[in-house]
């Protein structure tokens, strides 16, 4: 299933922690990628933001919801946070 949310984290975080070691390896190179820390420090806020506001009404699993469906369940049980 597709989590767009979910996959754009999990580049951030590795194209982030990749910017970070560069960065501490070589000092230097911090002038001129200064504008992609920032990007990426945009990128990160922009997830946070997203993050704090679903917090309360998480998006739902499909895999779940379609289960629940089949059952003809009136709830869906097992919706987890894991987004």
């Amino acid at each position: 299933m597709f989590f767009p949310s979910r996959d754009r984290r999990s580049f951030l975080r590795s194209a982030l922690r990749e910017l970070a070691l560069l960065c501490s390896d070589q000092p230097g190179l911090l002038g001129p990628k200064a504008l992609f820390v920032f990007m990426g420090l945009c990128f990160s806020r922009d997830e946070v933001v997203w993050l704090v506001q679903h917090h309360e009404n998480p998006p739902i699993r499909w895999e779940i919801y379609s289960v629940a469906l089949a059952h003809n369940s009136n709830s869906i049980v097992g919706i987890s946070d894991n987004y």
